[in-house]
């Protein structure tokens, strides 16, 4: 898919030299593997209905992520003190402002499943202090796990509109 523009991301940037007017962010449309259809596109239309809605609350869920991502930051920064492991590079991030050179969103991840009406929406970040990255899973504007691969708590993502399962 092309990249959409998102305005609201241009300062959030690794590495950011001066001020830009947008930020190119890729979607990305994951296949959908069942028994019977190994591989294929779910229905193009539950896709647009993700994008729809997030286009529409982009605004709420980048508030959104963007306070999850600086409570992981807090909390990591804590788990590596506790085992003597100082993060002096994370020491000054306090502030959802204060991530903005340290987290690049690259993907939005538009799933086509739904829960009462409200789409499962991923994002994925370059970051900093970890070079797995950054993830958020969202229904709706609700972030249901964030975290860097493996470190997000287990969620119980076995709820959707049609009673099937989804993996972040």
């Amino acid at each position: 898919m092309a990249p959409i523009t998102l305005d609201e991301w241009a300062r959030f940037r690794l590495n950011d030299d001066g001020a830009r007017a947008g930020h190119d962010v890729s979607l990305k449309c994951p296949l959908i593997y069942g028994e019977t259809e190994e591989g294929k596109l779910a229905d193009p239309a539950a896709y647009a209905r993700s994008l729809e809605y997030f286009l529409a609350h982009r605004t709420a869920i980048q508030e959104a992520v963007l306070h999850s991502c600086l409570a992981f930051v807090r909390d990591f920064r804590a788990w590596n003190a506790h085992y003597g492991v100082p993060r002096d590079d994370l020491a000054h991030v306090n502030t959802v402002d204060d991530l903005a050179p340290m987290v690049q969103l690259e993907y939005v991840v538009l799933h086509p499943y739904h829960l009462d009406g409200l789409p499962y929406i991923g994002l994925d970040f370059e970051c900093e202090w970890e070079k797995h990255g950054f993830l958020a899973l969202l229904v709706g504007t609700n972030v249901l796990a964030a975290g860097y691969p493996g470190s997000a708590p287990a969620v119980d993502l076995s709820i959707r509109d049609d009673g099937g399962a989804i993996w972040p």
